[in-house]
């Protein structure tokens, strides 16, 4: 995650459904690109994710149920949006 949050670049690693304890993640005008990882349900202490102007793609994977705030605004986020309006 030091990479990403450092503007380099590359894709979120399913590891990040490790970090349990993490509430909130902001990846705006990053370089990150390819898919949110479907391990992201695993982050149910998450309230925040936003990936504003980055190159995430595909579809949203269902979403932790604490999540209060998501903004995939200007990305290639294709569908998936049952998984956030439930």
């Amino acid at each position: 995650m030091e990479e990403l949050s450092a503007g380099k670049g590359g894709t979120i690693p399913e590891s990040l459904g490790n970090l349990t304890e993490l509430t909130y993640l902001n990846m705006d005008n990053n370089a990150v690109r390819g898919p949110i990882p479907k391990s992201i349900i695993m982050l149910t202490n998450m309230y925040h994710f936003s990936a504003f102007k980055s190159q995430l793609s595909g579809e949203i994977p269902p979403l932790p149920a604490s999540l209060r705030m998501l903004n995939l605004g200007h990305t290639s986020i294709s569908s998936g949006l049952e998984n956030v309006c439930r």
